[in-house]
């Protein structure tokens, strides 16, 4: 276990507790916020905050025994918490400590008397706020003045700096070397200068009111992560000029920035997030190297062109999204695309087709939902095989899927509150669908256009307000999993007139569907016929060549008479039912 080192006040196990938690929850972050507190008697879900915190955390039921000289031969061994001047001449001559020094600086005006310290091999933790709740810095006491003290400072493992009303950390300016560097919500710094001479792997910079440049700091040219969050004052972002590589690149709530200035090198970048930057109009200054895993942009209101993100030499991303972003009028940035993992747009609304993606031909899931004036897919007409999904979602200005011209193959296709499309028209191509999916397309009055698919497996037409029939559909002899449900002007099954066998079938809440014309050909239903629900449905005639089913579910067809069920039950071999009931009435022939 690692050694901690205590001093007497009347708060301090629960100050111990505290800054252990604020690193801890710093460490364990995503980008969204940073946890300032751990109130007294809360617990700690310890597996989400990395390998040894319960070590870090724990003390004797008694209380820690207090070292009245904890560092006789200048090097304190294990952790040591200050937060009293008291606490900082205990340490006096200290030179090198080898876990982490926690300082609560409510109660001090600085650090002087820490002038001796050198090297500190973990993390230095400085808060000055018991607000948990507290990010922007305000709340911060006005006691603590300076970071004098620390001048010797040469060498931290992590350097965390939060809550605090300081306006300069140039009393840093001896610090040679660090890997981490944290700072939330200090409100009155202006720029990073003092930490001139430390190039950090990864940079954590959070909620800075007036923070104008990144002068002073220096970026690792192949970092872990450089995370620029809330720095609404922020200017441009010189400072990571020498960026070559990161894992992790976000830029969010940088209200001042106009465009990416600052970064001169290309980058080649993992994951990048560029989000809710309230003025950022272009990418300009970015300038991409190599294929990013994941892209996001999102909640750029002014942002109207997404130039830059992929590099010519390299046209493949792991993950594309674009959301929330209303000034984009066109794709043109992404001429170069030719493969993605997955493409997500949403609500975009000054896209009106996919003009831009002129060379992608391969797509895993292609996303587009609540676009609310997108028209067609035109500018989409390279994508030859979309081996997941197309999702068309909340799509009212939709009029045509023309676009598509390439297309040999899509796992599944779902067409949904598409209200101005009227029938399916734009797949000109030989398509094999693995699963079709049209559902809430008020406006569509046909299935006409699906007639090139040549193999589909499964198919679900649900809640569509305007479709009478099934006609258009492709002519397949077999599908797996069929779903007819709530379709209120459904009036008959033509367009599976094909149909042979089928693995389930499901008819219902059609509510003016009277009989079943276009099944006349299927045979058998291997699993599953269920027929519930259909408020006209008076006949079962149409199975006539239905000879096997493997479980019979039909009730609650109020006009559907029972010797129609009896009919099928003796027509059929059944398996099981689980349920067949009819009502009063005359049969057919």
């Amino acid at each position: 276990m690692r050694q901690r080192t205590a001093f007497p006040c009347g708060s301090g196990r629960w100050l111990q507790l505290w800054v252990v938690a604020v690193c801890a929850g710093w460490f364990g972050c995503g980008i969204t916020g940073l946890p300032l507190a751990a109130p007294a008697g809360s617990s700690n879900d310890a597996g989400s905050r990395g390998p040894g915190l319960d070590a870090r955390l724990a003390t004797p039921d008694a209380g820690p025994s207090i070292d009245p000289n904890p560092c006789a031969n200048g090097t304190l061994v294990g952790d040591v918490t200050i937060q009293t001047v008291a606490d900082i001449a205990r340490l006096k001559g200290c030179v090198h400590v080898t876990g982490d020094v926690y300082i609560h600086a409510s109660a001090l005006r600085d650090l002087r008397g820490l002038e001796a310290l050198r090297v500190i091999d973990g993390v230095l933790s400085i808060a000055a706020s018991n607000d948990s709740s507290d990010t922007s810095g305000l709340a911060a006491p006005v006691d603590f003045e300076s970071l004098a003290g620390l001048e010797g400072l040469q060498s931290v493992g992590t350097l965390a700096l939060s809550t605090l009303p300081i306006t300069t950390l140039r009393e840093l300016s001896g610090l040679q070397s660090g890997a981490t560097l944290m700072i939330d919500a200090l409100p009155a710094l202006r720029d990073l200068s003092g930490l001139d001479k430390v190039s950090w792997d990864t940079v954590r910079l959070l909620q800075f009111l007036g923070l104008q440049t990144l002068d002073g700091l220096h970026v690792s040219a192949s970092a872990t992560e450089v995370t620029l969050m809330g720095l609404i004052s922020l200017r441009n972002l010189a400072g990571l000029q020498g960026l070559s590589m990161v894992d992790q690149l976000t830029i969010s709530g940088c209200d001042a920035l106009r465009d990416l200035s600052g970064l001169r090198a290309a980058v080649s970048v993992g994951a990048l997030t560029i989000e809710a930057n309230a003025h950022l109009r272009t990418l300009d200054g970015l300038a991409l190297r190599g294929s990013a895993q994941t892209i996001s942009l999102a909640h750029d209101p002014e942002l109207t062109n997404i130039a830059v993100l992929i590099d010519p030499s390299a046209p493949r991303i792991g993950s594309l999204r674009l959301r929330d972003l209303p000034a984009l009028k066109d794709l043109s940035g992404l001429q170069d695309l030719q493969e993605a993992g997955s493409f997500f747009i949403e609500n975009c609304p000054g896209l009106t087709d996919l003009s831009g993606l002129t060379r992608l031909k391969t797509v895993g899931q292609l996303e587009l939902r609540q676009c609310a004036n997108l028209q067609n897919l035109q500018g989409a007409a390279a994508i030859e095989s979309i081996t997941m999904e197309l999702d068309l979602v909340d799509v009212p200005a939709l009029t045509s899927l023309q676009g598509l011209t390439k297309l040999k193959h899509v796992a599944r296709l779902a067409i949904s509150k598409a209200s101005a499309l009227q029938d399916l028209v734009g797949l000109e191509g030989q398509v094999v669908v693995g699963t079709l999916e049209v559902s809430e397309d008020n406006g569509l009055q046909t299935l006409r256009g699906l007639e090139n698919i040549l193999e589909l497996n499964d198919l679900t037409i649900d809640s569509n307000a305007l479709l009478q029939n099934l006609l258009g559909l492709p002519a397949v002899d077999h599908l797996g999993a069929v779903y007819l449900t709530r379709n209120p002007q459904l009036s008959d099954l033509r367009g599976l007139t094909a149909l042979r066998t089928v693995d389930k079938l499901f008819i219902g809440s059609n509510a003016l569907l009277t009989g079943l014309a276009g099944v006349e050909s299927l045979r058998s239903v291997s699993m599953v016929l269920e027929i519930t629900d259909n408020d006209s449905l008076a006949s079962l005639r149409a199975f006539a060549a239905l000879d096997h089913v493997g479980l019979l579910d039909v009730v609650h067809n109020p006009r559907l008479p029972q010797c129609e069920v009896d009919w099928l039950t003796q027509q059929v071999h059944l398996a099981t039912s689980t349920g067949v009931n009819g009502f009063q009435g005359t049969c057919g022939p």
